[in-house]
Parts: structure tokens; C-alpha cells; sequence
């Protein structure tokens, strides 16, 4: 999850760059947009991913501890 969250990270800082720093062109803007819309789908679902896993496992354990 780690590089997802860092591309997120760094495409919000150049989408809504500090005061006093540079600002993208529009179409520019517009294709970083797209590539930091993309990078949120893929964490969503790598956190579903390990949603579902935990919830697996949860299962698991209290269906063995069952028997």
C-alpha cells in the first residue's frame, strides 16, 4: 500500500501545489488528475482487498476455535 498512498501523496501536492509554488498547465493539470483518479480506484480496491481478507481470517479463526 505504501507506493499507492506515496502517488496519492505526491499527486495531491501537484494538483494543489503550496503558496507561492508553481501551478500546472490546464491540460496538464487535467492528465495528473486523471492519473491521481486512477491511483484512488486502485487503493480502493487494495483496501477492499484486505478488507474482505480480514474478514476471511476473522472467520477462519473463530470457525477452528469452534471445533
Amino acid at each position: 500500500m505504501e507506493p499507492l498512498l506515496a502517488e496519492v501523496r505526491a499527486g495531491v501536492a501537484v494538483l494543489f501545489p503550496e503558496a507561492g509554488e508553481t501551478r500546472l498547465a490546464p491540460k496538464e493539470h487535467e492528465a495528473r488528475h486523471e492519473k491521481l483518479l486512477q491511483s484512488l480506484d486502485e487503493l480502493e480496491d487494495v483496501l477492499e482487498a484486505l478488507q474482505l481478507a480480514a474478514r476471511a481470517g476473522r472467520s477462519n479463526t473463530s470457525t477452528r476455535g469452534g471445533r
